[in-house]
Formats: C-alpha cells, sequence, structure tokens
C-alpha cells in the first residue's frame, strides 16, 4: 500500500510443535509439523500482499539457501547432516540439490528432482545459465548441466578452495552473478 514500508514479518515459536509422521523423504522420517498447514495462518503480511506454501516436508527438507532459474523452477540447497545437529542417518549418500517446480502453474511445487546428492554442510547456490555454484567451506563448487536435463554433466568442480569457517555457519554462503554473468 502507498505511504507503509514493505516489510516481512515471520512468527517465531520458541516450542516446537508435536511431531506428525507425514510419510515421503528419507526413511519416512517424522517432522516437526504438518507441512499442509505449516503454520501458514499465523503468517502476517502487509496490506495487499499474500503468503502461500509453495512446497514442505518432504519435497525439500531443511533448506538453507535457494535460488529461481529463468524457468521458475526453485533450486534449493538441503541441508540435514550439518554438524551435531544433522542424522547422518537420513541421508548416508550427502546433502542435496533439489529442484522443485510447479508444471500446473498453480504456486505449488508438484515436482521434485534431486539434481545432486554429494555435499555436506552447503550454504548457498546459485544457478547462473548451465553452472550451478555450491559453497562448502573451504570450497566453491560448480556443477555443470549443459543440455538441461537436470543431471550434472560430471562429477562436480572445485571452482575457488581455501575459505575459512569449514562446516561451519561462519564460512562462504553464497555469491551472485548480475544478468551479464559476471
Amino acid at each position: 500500500a502507498p505511504g507503509r514500508d514493505n516489510s516481512l514479518v515471520a512468527m517465531v515459536f520458541n516450542v516446537a510443535p508435536a511431531p506428525n509422521k507425514i510419510g515421503g523423504g528419507a526413511a519416512g522420517n517424522t517432522v516437526g509439523f504438518d507441512a499442509a498447514n505449516a503454520r501458514m495462518k499465523s503468517f502476517k503480511t502487509p496490506e495487499g500482499l499474500a503468503a502461500s506454501l509453495f512446497a514442505a516436508e518432504p519435497k525439500v527438507q531443511n533448506p538453507t539457501n535457494l535460488d529461481i532459474d529463468p524457468r521458475g523452477r526453485i533450486w534449493a540447497i538441503e541441508c540435514v547432516n550439518y554438524r551435531k545437529y544433522g542424522d547422518p542417518a537420513l541421508r548416508p549418500a550427502g546433502d542435496r540439490i533439489v529442484i522443485l517446480e510447479s508444471t500446473k502453474g498453480d504456486g505449488v511445487a508438484d515436482k521434485m528432482t534431486v539434481f545432486a546428492s554429494d555435499l555436506n554442510a552447503a550454504m548457498g547456490i546459485c544457478v547462473a545459465g548451465t553452472k550451478i555454484y555450491v559453497p562448502e567451506s573451504p570450497n566453491l563448487y560448480v556443477y555443470e548441466d549443459a543440455n538441461g536435463d537436470l543431471v550434472p554433466d560430471g562429477p562436480r568442480q572445485t571452482l575457488l578452495t581455501g575459505f575459512g569457517g569449514k562446516n561451519h555457519d561462519h564460512g562462504v554462503h553464497s555469491q551472485m552473478f548480475g544478468p551479464d554473468h559476471k
């Protein structure tokens, strides 16, 4: 609305909701709330702005970062194996990059594709053309998908290394490219 500031208000709860088995996901894991409701009713938005649920468990679990590609697909980093807080039994192969999309155009993710599952505590993602950049201290990895089939063309490559904060919140998190990809 004119004259109002455009801020986002999120609610934080100090007590976890009762666990609810919602199926799917790795080993039919139990999550802390019913994803269908996801407390959207208590989500506050400024007048004239609405919020709705695009995706939740089991399609995506503990996302640490996301990017949106030119086709409107959400690329998310899942971080379930993070340090002492994670559960390596949940996903022994590693943390994942998942791609969420609304194939019906209704704003609800109805398709999830696993792009890669070879990460451990990645904190960011940047999709730039055919390259997908993922920082995971001490490295910055790059995947390539030249043909757009949502399958990496080969193993990830280390683009840069030497960032501090290995496996820690204060390491390298993300990067951003301009429209010219520089």
